[in-house]
């Protein structure tokens, strides 16, 4: 594929801070221009700045990611396209395939190695759009949280990361200095930049330009016989299985799109044996939760926090699956309630009544709205398929969807 090369000076727009959510290795980035006679991408669907040869980066589960989002005039900018194609690519509807699917081109630099305020080991990342796209993000909410979710989009396919979307916002406009590079874009994607739309679709078919969208792959997972509500044992201090057997357990019936599970006990001598000890005192804190999508299945992982998890809560607990919302209840905790279907004023405003009971918690507000958002922008949730699993051990409720 032809390549240009271009010059940028990225100038910084906000910086968001993540975490992996597993180890993993950054490999060094390609040989630069000076070395490499025919500079190309590693991958045809980045675009992808050069740089000296460096070795590999170990990334460890729950390393700090910065990714500073960054504009430039260089860098090519999406197609002209009107608001429902600009709708349909937010809400990731548009298929990838399609030619003329509106796209927004993304420049992902090279991984960096930095530290973050306690001095531990972080990982830098520089997503540059062009400077066109900078108003609406500042004007429209939701196209800032859809350049967000690309952003790490690019960054777990292009480096193999898995990266959480509890997203955190700190007060600074760029981790690190944004510095002037040279990267090399395929010819094609500027050439569309200046053609009609018929020069564009000849363009696409016979350079096979870069797009990026923020749909992804769907694999179809396989069918599965493990139960839709699994308590997942864990080894006692002696390294015997504490697993417990739970009388009644069954799979979660499906109904109409609309998943619903609680443990019913076998009989009622079983449920007098049985009989959940809940406690007396109600907690107010809301249950943490986090989501990332599989990269095997592509079904979305959300990860539940349950201190103190025991049996007896696992059978007292009920758990609502519906195409855009989940429903935990857990006594003595609050309700879980992830809802997707709802507007993002909805969800802002829900959120500030969950935390408004501590001044606090302003930071876990925003941090768990953007996260809401985030996951409102992917496909509805697998309810036929869907799965569920108490880790007692651990204190995680896993919900595949």
């Amino acid at each position: 594929m032809a390549t240009v090369p271009v010059s940028l000076s990225p100038r910084p727009g906000f910086c968001v801070k993540s975490t992996t959510l597993g180890p993993g290795v950054i490999p060094p980035p390609p040989p630069s221009a000076a070395s490499a006679t025919k500079p190309k991408a590693t991958h045809p669907n980045f675009l992808e700045p050069t740089a000296a040869a460096n070795a590999p980066i170990p990334v460890q589960k729950g390393t700090k990611v910065f990714v500073n989002i960054a504009w430039d005039a260089n860098v090519p900018p999406p197609p002209e396209g009107n608001e429902d194609a600009i709708q349909r690519a937010m809400q990731g509807e548009d298929d990838q395939l399609n030619p003329d699917a509106w796209y927004v081109p993304v420049i992902v630099s090279n991984a960096r190695q930095d530290k973050d305020k306690a001095g531990s080991p972080s990982i830098v990342f520089d997503c540059i759009y062009n400077s066109s796209v900078k108003a609406r993000t500042i004007r429209d909410p939701d196209f800032k949280i859809f350049l967000i979710e690309l952003a790490l989009q690019r960054i777990e396919v292009q480096y193999g990361l898995s990266l959480s979307r509890s997203i955190g916002t700190p007060n600074i406009a760029s981790k690190g200095q944004l510095v002037a590079r040279t990267v090399h874009i395929p010819a094609a994607l500027l050439a569309t930049t200046t053609t009609t739309k018929k020069e564009k679709e000849k363009a696409t078919s016979t350079e096979n330009a870069v797009r990026i969208t923020t749909g992804s792959s769907i694999h179809s997972a396989a069918p599965t016989s493990t139960p839709l509500i699994q308590e997942i044992s864990t080894k006692s201090s002696s390294g015997k299985s504490s697993e417990v057997s739970l009388p009644g357990l069954r799979g979660i019936l499906t109904t109409s799109k609309k998943t619903s599970a609680s443990i019913p006990p076998a009989s009622a001598s079983a449920h007098a044996r049985a009989q959940p000890r809940i406690p007396n005192t109600v907690t107010t804190s809301p249950l943490e939760w986090l989501w990332t999508k599989q990269e095997d299945s592509g079904k979305l992982l959300i990860q539940v926090k349950v201190p103190n998890l025991t049996t007896p809560l696992v059978h007292a607990s009920t758990l609502d699956i519906e195409p855009r919302r989940i429903i935990l209840s857990i006594p003595p905790f609050p309700i879980l309630d992830i809802d997707a279907s709802i507007s993002d004023a909805e969800i802002a405003a829900r959120m500030s009544r969950v935390y408004a009971s501590s001044p606090e918690s302003q930071n876990e507000r925003q941090e768990a709205t953007t996260r809401t958002l985030l996951l409102k922008r992917q496909k509805a949730f697998d309810v036929d398929g869907a799965d569920a699993r108490w880790k007692i051990g651990t204190g995680v409720v896993e919900i595949f969807v």
